[in-house]
């Protein structure tokens, strides 16, 4: 495999690491992703190519996680955690700010 560049990665692609991991079998993996297994397949083998690491092993209908890939699943699993904080993070500010901009509305028309 190249050698890695510069890449972008996407939490959707993390998300399908770790529920193929959790699953061991692509298409239950694909139905809890509510993606097709053809479209989970490819995602996670274009991953394993910009990585330049092969994640998963599949014989037959199983699908087994790699030592390389079971280090790769434990920082992907901390990384969609903290963007679910960030998402919170972000909702909650944006609640205090329309808070704070309806106690200045009610301001101005008292």
């Amino acid at each position: 495999m190249p050698p890695i560049k510069s890449i972008t990665l996407n939490i959707h692609q993390l998300e399908h690491i770790i529920a193929l991991d959790r699953f061991k079998n692509l298409s239950k993996a694909a139905e809890y992703c509510y993606v097709a297994e053809a479209t989970l397949n490819t995602t996670i083998k274009k991953l394993e190519v910009q990585l330049g690491i092969v994640l998963f092993t599949r014989v037959q209908k199983h699908v087994y996680t790699t030592d390389a890939g079971a280090e790769i699943i434990v920082e992907a699993k901390k990384i969609v955690e903290q963007s679910e904080v960030l998402v919170a993070t972000a909702k909650k500010i944006k609640s205090n700010l329309t808070a704070q901009a309806k106690v200045l509305a009610d301001q101005t028309l008292v």
